[in-house]
């Protein structure tokens, strides 16, 4: 995983892109300890990195959407307020785009 996101961060600050769509619908879950360094140490790093707010879009599997504790370790839409960086979850995938769309905006 954390392979991953750097290589991504490298694509992204490459590109100057700094709203990203993952599509994580194979996953389970979230990894507690994962969404732990996702929120202390990654997001912090690559929004000093690419030099603004980061907004990320996640396509989730229905099932990870009934239920609130289905996945605990995603923070909750406050968790992001007053943050340089954002997340949400989502199942369909144009409502991801039109919300980092809207992020876009409102950034602007």
């Amino acid at each position: 995983m954390y392979a991953g996101y750097a290589y991504l961060l490298d694509q992204a600050a490459e590109h100057k892109c700094r709203h990203w769509l993952l599509d994580a619908r194979r996953r389970i879950n979230t990894d507690k300890e994962g969404a732990q360094w996702m929120v202390t140490t990654f997001l912090p790093g690559a929004v000093a990195r690419l030099g603004g707010s980061l907004q990320l879009a996640y396509l989730l599997g229905p099932v990870m959407l009934r239920n609130q504790e289905a996945d605990a370790a995603f923070p909750p839409a406050s968790f992001f307020v007053g943050k340089a960086f954002g997340a949400e979850r989502f199942i369909e995938e144009g409502e991801a785009i039109a919300w980092l769309q809207g992020q876009s905006v409102s950034m602007v």
